[in-house]
This record gives C-alpha cells, sequence and structure tokens, in this order.
C-alpha cells in the first residue's frame, strides 16, 4: 500500500493542509520544533483508523485550538495498481471509501475490515510500533546510547518489555530443542513432541477400532433406511389387502342372502303349487255343493266351508310374503348387478381400458384425422367413471 496524498482541515495546528508523496522515501522536516511533523504523522494515524461516530476523549483532543466545528481528513492511496480516496468528516460523523472499479462502501465497519486486508492490522497503536519510528528514537540512536538493532526492537515491542527480541528469541530456541528431545532418538526425558507423538502411536489402534465401528454403523444406517423403505411398502400392500378382505366379507354377505332369498324363493314355489292344487280342490267342491252331492247333511257343508275360509286366507298372507319376497330377491339381483358392474369398472382391467382409448384417441388425433377427437373424450369420460367406480368400491 502506497499513501499519494493527504488533506487535514481543522487538525490541531492544520487549518486546511495538504500533502503528496512519492514512491520510495518521503522525508519530512522542519528548522523547530512545534512544526507540525508529529501532527502529520497523528493526521495519518487518524485518517486510517479512527471512526468518525466515536465519542472518545482523544478524538476530540484533535480539534484545532478556537475551532467550533470538527475536523475531517481526507487520503488517497494505491494498493495492488488500484488508486482509492478515504474520506472522514468527524463533524458530520460520516466515511466513504471509494476506488477505481466504482467500489464505494459508506459504513465504518466495512472500511475497517477493507483496511485491515491492506494494512495487515485493526490496531493504531501496532501500526504505530511497528511503521514508525518517532523523532525520540532516532535521537537515542544518532547520540549513540543505543543501538540500532536495540532501538527498533524496542518499537517493534512497543518498548513495554525489558527483554529485548534477540534474547526471547534465545530462550525460544532452548525450548524448541527442549521439545525435540526423543524425536531422533531415545531419550531419557522425552520432550512434549516426542510424548505426544507416543500418545499418538499409543491412539492409533483405538482410532483404527472407532473408525471401523463408525463405517459399520454408517452402513446399518443405510441399510436401515432401505429396511424402512420396504416396512413402507409392506405396509401400504397390508393395508391394501386389509381393503380388499373386508369387500370381500361384504361380497360373501350379499351372496348368502342372494342364496337365502333363492331358496325362500324355491319354497314360495312350493306353497304356490300347493295353492294352486287347493285352489282346483276348492272349485271342485264348489261345484260339487252346488250340486249337494258329497255331503250327506248341512253340518258336513258348514264345516267344509270354514275349512275353505281359512285355506282362502292363508292363501292372501302367502300370496303376500311371495310378492314381498319377489320384491327383496330383485332388489338383491339388481344390487347384485350394480355391484359387479361397479367392480369391473373400477378394477385395473377398466382403468387399463380407459387409459388405453384415451391414449389411442391423443396418438390418433396426432397422427390422423381430427374425427379421431371421439376417442379422446370416450376415453376421458371412461377414465372418470372407472375412477368412480374404484371411489365406490371404497
Amino acid at each position: 500500500m502506497w499513501l499519494t496524498k493527504i488533506e487535514l482541515k481543522n487538525f490541531r495546528r492544520f487549518r486546511d493542509f495538504q500533502a503528496q508523496f512519492s514512491p520510495g522515501i518521503n522525508v519530512v522536516k522542519g528548522p523547530l520544533n512545534e512544526m507540525g511533523k508529529s501532527t502529520l504523522l497523528e493526521g495519518i494515524v487518524v485518517a486510517l483508523f479512527h471512526n468518525p461516530r466515536s465519542t472518545a476523549k482523544e478524538v476530540k483532543d484533535y480539534v484545532a485550538w478556537g475551532s467550533a466545528r470538527q475536523y475531517r481528513t481526507s487520503i488517497e492511496f494505491e494498493d495492488e495498481g488500484k488508486r482509492y480516496l478515504l474520506e472522514k468528516d468527524f463533524d458530520k460523523g460520516t466515511v466513504r471509501l471509494i476506488g477505481d472499479a466504482r467500489e464505494e462502501l459508506d459504513t465504518f465497519k466495512q472500511i475497517a475490515e477493507k483496511m485491515a486486508e491492506r494494512l495487515g492490522t485493526r490496531s493504531d497503536r501496532l501500526f504505530l510500533s511497528s511503521c514508525c519510528i518517532r523523532q525520540s528514537q532516532v535521537t537515542e540512536v544518532s547520540s549513540g546510547k543505543k543501538e540500532i538493532s536495540e532501538s527498533l526492537e524496542e518499537v517493534v515491542t512497543g518498548g513495554r518489555e525489558s527483554t529485548l527480541a534477540s534474547q526471547v528469541l534465545q530462550k525460544l530456541d532452548v525450548k524448541i530443542a527442549d521439545s525435540k528431545k526423543g524425536l531422533d532418538k531415545l531419550a531419557k526425558n522425552p520432550g512434549i513432541l516426542a510424548g505426544l507423538r507416543n500418545r499418538l502411536q499409543d491412539a492409533s489402534p483405538k482410532y483404527n477400532e472407532v473408525k471401523d465401528e463408525v463405517s459399520r454403523v454408517e452402513a446399518q444406517k443405510i441399510e436401515l433406511v432401505t429396511v424402512n423403505k420396504q416396512l413402507a411398502q409392506v405396509k401400504e400392500e397390508y393395508e391394501k389387502c386389509r381393503a380388499l378382505l373386508g369387500k370381500n366379507e361384504q361380497r360373501k354377505v350379499v351372496e348368502a342372502a342372494i342364496e337365502r332369498l333363492i331358496k325362500d324363493y324355491g319354497s314360495v314355489e312350493e306353497l304356490l303349487s300347493s295353492i294352486k292344487k287347493h285352489e282346483e280342490d276348492f272349485k271342485k267342491a264348489d261345484e260339487a255343493l252346488g250340486l249337494g252331492e258329497g255331503f250327506r247333511d248341512k253340518q258336513q257343508v258348514s264345516e267344509f266351508r270354514g275349512k275353505m275360509d281359512d285355506i282362502r286366507r292363508k292363501r292372501r298372507d302367502i300370496e303376500k310374503d311371495l310378492a314381498e319376497r319377489k320384491e327383496e330377491l330383485a332388489g338383491a339381483k339388481e344390487k347384485s348387478d350394480r355391484r359387479r358392474l361397479v367392480g369391473f369398472l373400477g378394477s385395473g382391467k377398466g382403468i387399463t381400458a380407459a387409459t388405453a382409448i384415451l391414449t389411442g384417441g391423443i396418438i390418433g388425433t396426432l397422427i390422423g384425422p381430427l374425427y379421431l377427437l371421439s376417442l379422446i373424450v370416450v376415453g376421458a369420460a371412461s377414465l372418470v367413471i372407472t375412477i368412480w367406480a374404484r371411489i365406490a368400491l371404497i
């Protein structure tokens, strides 16, 4: 990332300041102290990291003396061949990042993430410690009080640690060597890495066992899914068979009723034959009564007439019962014929025939004359009837 330009307004001693930078080393110098060199560095840090909506005291401390308005910052920079403009208005609390490819962000969170990708950090303190050497530190180096390496190490660590980085590296080397003991050859006191390696080797068989068990469980899960599907199919077939069994029981009940009615009809026929025979005997007796033959006295005639009256009453009862039985038999036959017809229409053959007619009509209309369109109508009507018949059977 290369900083090319900065603008500061109402920022400490800068009422309206602009500066441009070139590739390579840029030197900022002044004849005296308090000329604004450190203020420029602070302005760069604020422009890169600070939030315009922040209410922290340090943010307000940067306002120019005597100014009623907050400050504004603007920096231009290049990164990976692309140019960017970052503007912050601490008076209005707004921020905006504009790129070459018409990329524009206007929220501090998004812009902070974008800048962290380019700067490698979100911390202004880390930026100052790793990217800047202040004037006081340069003075110590130039006066010979500290070596350049020590001064740079203090800059990187922020000057807060009593131990230099070189000493820390030496200690780290010792720690690393201790941790590697026992890796290349046997050691009385193996290091942590060797211990971890041994634990890993001991755990490998158990890991393989667990891995095999997991594979077996996964295979059983797959098998369980297949078994559940088969079970669902068996349940569906069971329900269909159960429904057919219920319909078969109903059919048996109807057939038994029809057989019973047929038997009753046969007994009624026998009664009718008997009645006809009695009618013939009655006619003969009536004729004989009219002639006065066959009877010795009036008492026999009276008894015979009483018997004939009983026969007439029985005949009327039998004829009434016969009419009712004939009506029941006719209804049973009609119901049986209707169920047989509905059963045929609702069967698989009926649906297949209706579907074949409909399909033939469609194919015939597509490749033949239009009068075959009537087959589609007939097929559709047949299909509707078969569906109604299946529903009626249910």
